[in-house]
């Protein structure tokens, strides 16, 4: 080998090491950067698991509390490991929530009433876990029938009435565990405990503790610290006094649970479990449509993050393959998480290693709690819970009914009562105890308002730029420059109700849409009622196409409808300048902006030779007609002509726009009719009818025009009628252009 190849050779052996150098650099930051956020969001879930566990298992009595929580740590962490194979954002994490263990503690209590499973602990976990393993089957049925399409149409208020039953059912066994740890439950309170309120205040305080800290910081794992800071001062408190009573530890060694379904072994068990059959798979079915909805808004959640587009059917089904897997090893139910997602995302996350990680450390735990749970208190348990309870409200349900109780006039006056009612229907039976019968009853309910509130399409109407323009009246060159990139606006007329579901869909369109356009508003004024989540939708929408360069506007929207769409709690407010107050206000805004990205046929000041009007007239005429013109200015907002004078005169726009506005019968302020701009004529219909004005035109912005009196237009009509001929052509001729365009406007609305 001659030397040049050898030092050829070596320069390509030493740009190939460092470029694998690079690689091996960048994989390890990136495995590095998963796994730290996997433990993040692994530290986040393990409070809510533990917690969630022993809210599943509470009915069975203290001695099953250590059973409750390893099953909700097993839960969350092979729930997550198998639903995360399947989930279009790859960093969703599953785990048990509050508003799935109920429903599989209400099976328990229902099944210690039951003559062949009343006191056989290990009958009713496997009871449990059957409950979970069908409800994982249901909702594989439900991906593989597509019956997630029809689960998203459950309106906001029955969700809403059943999560708050769910955090009053919740609080209530608290208070009932704190003041006298009874065996069943639920159970009647009593205050015969001499260390009841010394419980009490110790779980409420730590509660309260939970929550401000996560309001205070997001970035903290506030119920890992509450949960850390509670097993700190119960023994603090029990070494200091050891006479007060605070309450049991979780367990006691040995009690950790066994393989699950061994009862199904021998036939007395066979046939106790044929004889709860229907319940087990009315429970089942109820929890999978409670998680199912649930991991359909985190999946949203997770969509708004990263913009990448889920798949609800592929999600759903990987949710119901978690919850199958879990059942098999005694773990409880699980749902996709938004508050674990968030902060797996907002902590780097964005493959399945970091939902791998927190899943190990979830186990990890597992295994290492198993020797101390004893140490653990069972009141600290019981404070995480209070403080889930207390977040798991809805906010959007509470606002309305403060909204009810300072402005009863205008929530009956809106409609929102009747929102406001069916969830305070469901929130009072589930919060009886009838967690089914409040899902059944929800059920019901959406069904009814599905009939009566959102049979009809959300999108009424869909039209482009070039088929319908604002009422402002623009130069003809100008007209053409909108004609020709009309196709890159569009306007949609919604109607009816928005609620999840429908706003999925819409969104999906909006995307699609905006391939095509650069500017789309959605006209509002047919929109009855927006609830949360599509109101959290729009307003990502709106944020999401600033981002890539497009224009989402908002037109026509109510007073209620603005406080919906710009309320912090769903992710608001909206854009700035991204409200209207009509339709034609965001029509003419679109045309303003496409107007001044292109190179436009009418200055924002025209000369005179320029104008429309004296199109046709020789230099020797213009400068004749030019002397008997006078020229003048107006300020912003004020008024050239008002309705019911007389037409003295008219004006030849040069610079600037008016608006010409008609007052209403009823209404507190005049109605825009019309809009001119530069380049335009003011007044003609009135001064060439020698009537009286039909309206008032008022100076949008400062104003510079030529005026035409009736003396000068008399004077060349009679001394110039060659010159007077061209202009009235040029008026007839921009009379005729916008009785066309309005002509056409009204074929487009009306098709």
């Amino acid at each position: 080998m001659i030397p040049a190849q050898r030092q050829f050779r070596r320069v390509q052996e030493a740009v190939g090491s460092a470029m694998i150098g690079r690689i091996g650099a960048a994989r390890l930051g990136f495995v590095r950067r998963e796994v730290a956020a996997g433990i993040t969001a692994g530290l986040v879930a393990l409070p809510v698991c533990i917690a969630s566990g022993v809210l599943a298992y509470a009915p069975l009595g203290q001695h099953s509390i250590a059973r409750g929580a390893s099953a909700g740590l097993t839960g969350g962490a092979f729930c997550a490991i198998f639903a995360a194979i399947f989930s279009t954002p790859s960093f969703v994490i599953s785990s048990p929530r509050a508003s799935i263990s109920i429903i599989q503690a209400s099976l328990a209590a229902f099944l210690l009433h039951n003559q062949a499973f009343s006191g056989n602990s290990a009958m009713i976990i496997d009871a449990m876990s059957l409950c979970g393993l069908f409800a994982g089957v249901w909702q594989m049925l439900f991906s593989l029938s597509g019956l997630e399409r029809i689960i998203k149409c459950t309106p906001h208020p029955v969700l809403a009435g059943f999560i708050n039953g769910v955090a009053l059912l919740v609080i209530a066994q608290q208070f009932w565990l704190l003041l006298d740890l009874p065996a069943g439950w639920p159970g009647a309170g009593t205050w015969a405990d001499p260390g009841a309120l010394a419980k009490l205040a110790l779980a409420l305080a730590l509660a309260v503790f939970i929550v401000y800290l996560g309001a205070w910081s997001k970035r903290v794992p506030a119920m890992l610290v509450g949960l850390l800071l509670g097993i700190l001062v119960f023994h603090l408190l029990r070494l200091s006094s050891g006479a007060l009573p605070l309450g049991p530890t979780i367990a006691a060694a040995g009690s950790m649970p066994s393989l699950p379904f061994m009862s199904l072994l021998s036939a007395h068990g066979r046939q106790a479990f044929l004889g709860i059959a229907p319940a087990l798979l009315l429970s089942s079915l109820i929890l999978a449509l409670v998680a199912a909805l649930e991991s359909l808004l985190a999946f949203r959640v997770a969509q708004n993050l990263s913009n990448v587009r889920t798949e609800a059917a592929r999600d759903v089904f990987g949710q119901g393959v978690g919850n199958f897997a879990s059942a098999l090893v005694g773990g409880i139910a699980a749902a996709a998480s938004s508050t674990q997602l968030t902060a797996n995302y907002e902590a780097g996350g964005r493959s399945r290693l970091s939902v791998l990680t927190a899943a190990a450390l979830l186990l990890m735990v597992q295994a290492a709690l198993g020797p101390i749970w004893t140490e653990i208190p069972a009141i600290a348990v019981w404070a995480v819970l209070l403080a889930i309870a207390v977040l798991l409200f809805d906010q959007w349900s509470l606002r309305l009914l403060r909204d009810l109780l300072l402005a009863p006039a205008r929530v009956i006056s809106t409609g929102a009562w009747r929102h406001l009612a069916v969830a305070a229907v469901v929130t009072a039976i589930t919060a009886s105890g009838a967690v089914i019968g409040g899902v059944l009853v929800g059920i019901g309910l959406a069904c009814l308002l599905f009939i009566a509130d959102m049979s009809r399409a959300i999108v009424r109407r869909r039209y482009r730029g070039d088929e319908v323009v604002s009422k402002r009246q623009r130069s003809a060159g100008d007209v053409a420059l909108l004609r020709q990139s009309g196709p890159r606006r569009a306007v949609m007329e919604l109607q009816g109700v928005m609620f999840f579901a429908n706003a999925d869909e819409l969104s999906r369109e909006i995307n699609d849409l905006f391939r095509k356009v650069d500017m789309l508003a959605l006209d509002l004024h047919a929109v009855t009622a927006i609830d949360v989540s599509a109101a959290t939708i729009l307003q990502h929408e709106a944020m999401r196409s600033r981002r890539g360069g497009k224009r989402l506007l908002f037109a026509s929207l109510s007073p209620p409808l603005e406080d919906v769409l710009n309320n912090r709690e769903s992710g608001g407010p909206l854009p700035p300048g991204s409200v209207f107050p009509d339709a034609d206000a965001a029509l003419e805004w679109m045309e303003e902006e496409a107007l001044s990205r292109e190179v436009r046929a009418t200055p924002e000041s025209v000369p005179l030779a320029r104008h429309d009007l004296m199109r046709g007239l020789s230099a020797a005429e213009l400068e004749l007609v030019a002397g008997l013109l006078r020229r003048t200015g107006f300020p912003a907002g004020a008024e050239l002509c008002r309705e019911g004078d007389e037409a003295t005169e008219m004006w030849i726009l040069t610079r600037g726009s008016v608006s010409v506005r008609l007052r209403v019968a009823g209404a507190h302020r005049m109605k825009r009719i019309a809009s001119l701009g530069v380049g335009t004529i003011v007044g003609d219909m009135a001064f060439i009818e020698g009537s009286r004005r039909s309206a008032t035109t008022v100076a949008d912005e400062e104003v510079e025009c030529y005026v035409i009196d009736r003396a000068a237009y008399a004077a060349i009509l009679r001394d110039h009628p060659e010159i007077g001929t061209k202009l009235l052509t040029n008026l007839l001729g921009e009379t005729m252009r916008r009785l066309r365009a309005t002509s056409d406007e009204l074929r487009t609305m009306s098709e």
